[in-house]
């Protein structure tokens, strides 16, 4: 019986583990599409992904072993994340377009479950082996990011590459450089800027593991400088100009409050803060032209900064109308689709915000509730700011709350929500325990 018992629990893991390598990955089965025109419609599409099967599988074998240990997984904090589900639950009222709705209420039920899993078993789980998984993950992406940027292209890898992509095909993720049109790298990912959030994760994982090091030995060293250089370098060919600044405002957070909090740590802070300024240093002087181009050289009429001006004022429009329970959940893209005309297709696209897009899908009270659940996560990480682990995803929680000034990615992307969700849950699974380095496997 204890042997069985084992055997769930390491295939549970196995299968948690796969899961996460999985997160960029944009492998996936379209379920159904709703379109007026021949045009394949992204935001009116639902998707099962290969990362959604694993994760049934996890859940599964969770429940199995709730049932043997009879434990709640419940607690008195999760009224706002109760609140959270039925807003969205009720936002389906509003909604014009019903089975997109679904699509999305199901998904947003997916990650509140995964939230409360890893929360729960996070001592289970070993937290380590997690960052590992996000560190190994990452260098296959990084080094596949790099391959694309200097083929200019993607690579044909049908079942791995999130598509075809290249400087001819509309709607791919370019920029110009003294005249000259360039790519930026996807990696496995829908678009450069979501693989840039899950490389910004993986590096703060590298910076864990880092100070967390015991062995001593060159070689350990040198693997963890080498995964460093790579994810560093996987992030800057992405050419996304927003996560890179939050990076590095957030590495030099996560330098700054480890040095002054953590001083035992002080000489392999200083050592990790000088890798962290060379690889800014080469990799800008390396791809000057690049850095110049992309962000030396930003105007109010960049089509990124127009657009997203442009989506913001529908937005607001939207808001006012429905401030309530809004369009429903998911449908923003298809209010958008069904009222205004756009000469390219690509240009139907949720709204750049993150707090917009809540609100104008399921009203003020759902927005309410969303940062209320977050901000407790984030006051709670407060009182235990000394210890790294708890240090560094609250600093990628932060990140994550500024990028969603300017992007929706964490609402409506698959991998990007993911990733929001887990490091919430790391974040928070710290606290079901009177002692959280419990939860540490070295």
């Amino acid at each position: 019986m204890d042997m069985n018992k084992d055997k769930k629990d390491k295939f549970e893991k196995f299968l948690f583990y796969f899961f996460i390598f999985l997160i960029p990955f944009q492998t996936r089965k379209i379920l159904f599409s709703s379109s007026l025109t021949d045009n394949f419609f992204e935001w009116g599409s639902g998707f099962l992904y290969l990362s959604d099967i694993i994760l049934v599988g996890v859940f599964i074998l969770w429940i199995m072993r709730l049932l043997n240990k009879k434990s709640d997984f419940l607690k008195k904090s999760d009224l706002w994340l109760i609140g959270l589900f039925l807003i969205i639950g009720l936002s389906l009222i509003t909604s014009v377009n019903l089975e997109l709705s679904i699509y999305q209420f199901i998904k947003l039920t997916e990650l509140i479950l995964l939230f409360l899993y890893i929360r729960t078993s996070l001592e289970f789980l070993e937290l380590n082996k997690i960052l590992k998984v996000f560190v190994i993950s990452g260098i296959c992406q990084a080094v596949l990011a790099i391959v694309q940027f200097f083929n200019q292209a993607s690579l044909g890898l049908k079942y791995i590459e999130a598509g075809i992509f290249n400087v001819n095909i509309p709607g791919t993720a370019t920029f110009f450089v003294n005249g000259v049109k360039l790519i930026r790298a996807y990696g496995t990912a829908p678009h450069p800027n979501v693989l840039a959030v899950f490389l910004l994760v993986s590096i703060f994982c590298v910076y864990v593991l880092w100070l967390k090091n015991t062995k001593r030995s060159i070689i350990n060293y040198g693997l963890l400088v080498t995964a460093y250089g790579l994810l560093f370098l996987g992030l800057f060919l992405t050419f996304s100009r927003a996560v890179i600044i939050v990076f590095i405002f957030g590495s030099a957070l996560f330098f700054l409050i480890s040095f002054l909090k953590l001083k035992e740590l002080k000489p392999k802070i200083f050592i990790l803060f000088l890798l962290f300024v060379a690889c800014c240093l080469l990799f800008t002087v390396i791809f000057w032209p690049e850095f110049q181009a992309r962000f030396l050289n930003i105007s109010s009429g960049d089509q990124a900064i127009s657009l997203r001006v442009y989506y913001n004022d529908i937005a607001v429009s939207v808001i006012k109308e429905r401030p309530i329970l809004g369009l429903g959940v998911g449908n923003f893209t298809w209010y958008l689709f069904n009222n205004y005309r756009f000469q390219e297709f690509w240009l139907y696209q949720p709204v750049h915000n993150l707090y917009l897009l809540i609100v104008s899908e399921i009203g003020i009270l759902g927005l309410v509730l969303f940062l209320v659940f977050i901000a407790r996560i984030l006051l709670k990480g407060l009182k235990q700011i000394r210890k790294i682990y708890v240090l560094c995803f609250m600093v990628c929680v932060l990140c994550f709350m500024i990028l969603g000034l300017i992007d929706h990615y964490f609402w409506t992307i698959q991998q990007s929500r993911l990733l929001f969700w887990i490091i919430l849950a790391i974040v928070s699974g710290f606290f079901l325990k009177k002692s959280p380095s419990s939860l540490l496997t070295e």
